[in-house]
């Protein structure tokens, strides 16, 4: 019997958030002239073709069994991260207020104008696996090699539980069935708005004039077949439900900061495969795309080269100024899948400082002079240093959809939280993105999410409290 790999992750190309095991076997593990014996994980990972080995190195013990099992979806999380930017890489480079990408002109991955590639929430990955054993009892180990895993995609996504599929004792999360959702192309005859954007959020959403908002999605080869990206389509209607003008279509190419899902090279597409789309009335405006004064809804799909849409459609529904003048304040979170939600909460939402001291008691008077002095602004107990903080509490609107209200929980566990500002029209994106105009880092600190159904409570608004990560400057004492 040789060395073999007898289970592994379901698919290739996967997530990173969940159980990544890999069970091996070899009759040495339980040869008796095989010292010191230890199974050898070395992981590898990389990006646009290429493959680099990690600096982790995995010694896993045989257990009673002789076989053994490693979890690896720690190391390769390490290597995988949000988007937080746009993009310029791979001969294509996204563009805000039609200004290009560069080190010296960024833009937050928000405020693309019309397609953005993937820097960092998709690697390359595989494994290699070898043993290790001395051939006498006190002799030096050494590394046989013994067999590798195929190589894949990882999304920086996570596994909320329960959501792996089997298939004989192989665990995975599965793209064309995650949830009852598929988020790539199955090679069926049918391709009618049945692929998935990233995203869990409802149908229907609501956004305002000035707002940005960005969807991901696939493109590539999958599983063996094409998605074929060629065209977002935006349509617009009036209240009346009647369209405005004719439809929109751009074009997904390196023009647009985009890569169509042509002529693949394999692994060599990484980074290109994870895309980002504009889909908000700022980001259309950004883009040159007209938007009609008039506008009650649009709706955004991906189309193939001729117009025929193979992507969910999302609705957008436009969100006016709450009549009683609160403020509304913007927030977008890395989901599930490793990219951008975005919600807007406009009902009552109130600001805070708080403040955390230290104290120090000053000398009273002045012992180092000619003479004893003593001064007004001197002795007692005096600031040294204070810390403001600065809190909001966000109140969603009432909600209508059970679906609507499960969605928040991400929002709610997510550790990347941002307060996104809309449109300027004072920043000619001439210089990208104006450092503190669009993006506020902020951290949720609501304790509990609590789900809301509409069979329980009819209707019901959410709560959340989000502190600034950076805190307000002061003098020191």
């Amino acid at each position: 019997m040789a060395y073999t790999v007898d289970t592994k992750p379901l698919k290739e190309n996967t997530i990173v958030g969940q159980d990544m095991i890999y069970t091996v076997s070899s009759p040495n593990a339980t040869d008796a002239t095989k010292y010191k014996y230890k199974y050898i994980v070395y992981p590898l990972y990389g990006y646009i073709g290429s493959i680099s080995f990690t600096t982790v190195i995995m010694d896993i013990s045989a257990n009673a069994a002789g076989v053994g099992i490693a979890d690896v979806s720690s190391v390769y999380e390490q290597y995988l991260s949000a988007d937080y930017l746009g993009n310029m890489a791979y001969f294509t480079v996204s563009t805000f207020k039609g200004t290009a990408f560069s080190l010296a002109t960024p833009h937050p991955i928000h405020c693309i104008d019309k397609f953005a590639l993937s820097n960092n929430a998709m690697i390359n990955f595989g494994i290699f696996f070898y043993e290790s054993y001395a051939t006498t009892p006190n002799g030096a180990t050494a590394y046989y090699y013994g067999a590798s895993s195929y190589l894949g995609r990882l999304l920086n996504g996570m596994d909320y539980g329960g959501e792996q599929n089997m298939v004989a004792n192989n665990y995975g999360v599965d793209y064309l069935n995650w949830n009852n959702k598929k988020y790539i192309y199955d090679g069926g005859s049918t391709l009618n708005a049945n692929i998935n954007f990233l995203t869990n959020s409802p149908d229907t959403l609501y956004i305002g004039d000035n707002d940005y908002h960005t969807m991901a999605f696939f493109a590539g080869y999958w599983e063996g077949y094409a998605i074929p990206a060629g065209k977002m389509q935006v349509v617009f209607r009036d209240a009346s439900g009647a369209q405005i003008g004719s439809s929109t279509n751009t074009t997904v190419n390196n023009t647009n900061g985009g890569w169509d899902g042509t002529n693949s090279l394999g692994f060599q597409q990484i980074g290109k495969e994870l895309q980002y789309v504009g889909v908000g009335p700022a980001n259309f405006a950004g883009a040159g795309i007209s938007v009609p004064a008039n506008w009650d809804t649009y709706t955004v799909t991906l189309t193939n080269t001729s117009g025929y849409g193979y992507h969910e459609v999302k609705t957008f529904k436009k969100q006016n100024p709450d009549c009683k003048g609160f403020e509304n304040i913007r927030l977008t979170w890395l989901n599930k899948f490793g990219v951008w939600d975005y919600y807007n909460f406009t009902k009552k939402n109130s600001r805070s400082t708080n403040i955390k001291r230290s104290d120090y008691t000053q000398i009273k008077g002045n012992w180092n002079g000619a003479k004893y002095n003593q001064y007004g602004y001197q002795g007692g107990k005096t600031g040294l240093t204070t810390s403001p903080t600065r809190v909001i509490n966000c109140n969603s609107d009432w909600f209508t959809t059970d679906e609507e209200a499960a969605w928040l929980e991400e929002l709610f566990i997510s550790n990347e939280v941002f307060i996104l500002n809309g449109k300027n029209n004072s920043d000619a994106g001439t210089n990208g993105a104006e450092y503190g105009k669009y993006v506020t880092p902020v951290t949720v600190t609501s304790k509990k999410y609590e789900k809301y159904t509409e069979a329980n409570d009819k209707v019901a608004q959410y709560e959340i409290e989000v502190t600034y990560a950076e805190n307000i400057r002061t003098q020191k004492g």
